[in-house]
């Protein structure tokens, strides 16, 4: 579900004018955050870390409402919640798209009982097919890349239509530091128009808090 924005009215008409008609109208912060809390609380529980981090990502972003803003043809709208979209390899290391469904005020352990590795729950498909729910916009596109602690990372977009508003997440290899803290880089890319970096802060912030522990 969700709101059609009412341009006429909207104080950030201006800025999304601007940035909307750049060929490129997206913009990256990548940065560290510490996740000693969280990968201690699912070793404990059994919990996969990387199913934890989609969990809390959704619901960081869920939470600020310029996640949840989409642009599709002349309108603006405002989703009235975010589900998941996640690259994985599949046997011969070849990229998928996987789908997994949210449920407002479901717990961690609840999600993560309903998409247990190994199993069908959620949806993957082949890049390159077509599926009703490739074209929804009620997603947020995530990638994990567990080898790496890059510094910095650009994905490809299309943006001709409204899969180009949807911000794309990626985590990367977390490491100790120095004081033995669990630090993970967390790049974020989003339509410039739709927010600024005040609002991905507020979600490297929330997810922090979060995971931290």
């Amino acid at each position: 579900m969700f709101e059609r924005i009412d341009l006429n009215t909207w104080p950030r008409r201006p800025v999304f004018e601007l940035y909307n008609n750049y060929r490129q109208p997206d913009f990256n912060l990548t940065g560290r955050i510490e996740v000693t809390g969280l990968y201690k609380s699912c070793k404990s529980a059994g919990i996969p870390f990387s199913t934890a981090l989609l969990y809390l990502s959704v619901q960081i972003a869920n939470s600020i409402p310029e996640f949840r803003l989409r642009v599709t043809g002349d309108e603006v709208r405002l989703y009235d919640f975010l589900h998941c979209g996640c690259t994985e390899l599949d046997e011969n290391e070849n990229l998928r798209f996987t789908y997994y469904s949210f449920e407002k005020g479901e717990s961690l352990p609840d999600f993560a009982a309903r998409y247990p590795r190994g199993t069908a729950a959620s949806r993957t498909v082949t890049p390159g097919t077509s599926t009703d729910r490739d074209l929804e916009l009620d997603l947020l596109f995530h990638t994990i890349i567990p080898w790496f602690s890059f510094t910095g990372l650009r994905h490809p977009r299309n943006e001709t239509d409204g899969i180009g508003s949807i911000p794309r997440i990626a985590f990367g290899k977390y490491e100790a530091d120095s004081q033995g803290r669990l630090m993970m880089p967390v790049s974020v890319e989003a339509h410039h128009g739709l927010m600024d970096g005040l609002h991905v802060c507020r979600y490297f912030n929330g997810l922090e808090d979060r995971c931290r522990g």
